[in-house]
């Protein structure tokens, strides 16, 4: 403590003076910029950090998610298997049913398309050999005469073509 009263009057107008330049420097001072001036310092140093730890875990945390794909890819392997064996008699029991529901069809347009093939095969082979009735009394002309035989060679070979896939799909049990 002051012994004297000019002294302690001193000693706190020393103070004043001091807590005055205390309270102008504080004011001056720009916390604002101080912390976007730390923080640009520190950033770098910050994404390095960043980096060198993504570096540090990204084969880690690869294989995990390649075990996981691979342990995944099983179940639903084994799932797909299990609901093919589950839906397989299912599917196989519609396609009969949708066979034995067209096959009636089917065989209708076959015999239908089998009987105009067999029709239009036969006027086919006739034509010339009517083309060759009607001009009986000429002499015949040796084109028509080859027209005519090739006319029943096709049609012979149309017919017999038609006989063997009858006679395949028979044995197929169609």
């Amino acid at each position: 403590m002051a012994k004297d009263p000019s002294e302690a009057r001193e000693n706190i107008e020393r103070t004043r003076r001091e807590l005055g330049e205390t309270v102008a420097a504080l004011a001056q001072l720009d916390l604002r910029a101080q912390a976007r001036r730390k923080a640009g310092e520190l950033r770098p140093v910050l994404i390095a950090r960043a980096q060198a730890k993504i570096a540090e875990l990204k084969p880690v945390l690869t294989a995990r998610a390649q075990a996981k794909i691979a342990e995944l890819k099983l179940v639903l392997t084994a799932r797909a298997r299990q609901k093919v064996a589950e839906l397989a008699p299912v599917v196989a029991e519609r396609a009969r049913q949708k066979v034995a529901e067209l096959r009636p069809i089917a065989t209708a347009k076959a015999k239908t398309t089998l009987e105009r093939g067999r029709r239009s095969a036969t006027d086919a082979a006739l034509r010339p050999v009517r083309g060759a009735i009607g001009t009986a009394g000429e002499k015949p002309k040796p084109p028509a005469v080859a027209a005519g035989v090739a006319g029943l060679v096709l049609a012979w070979l149309l017919v017999r073509r038609r006989r063997r896939k009858r006679q395949a799909r028979k044995r197929l049990g169609r």
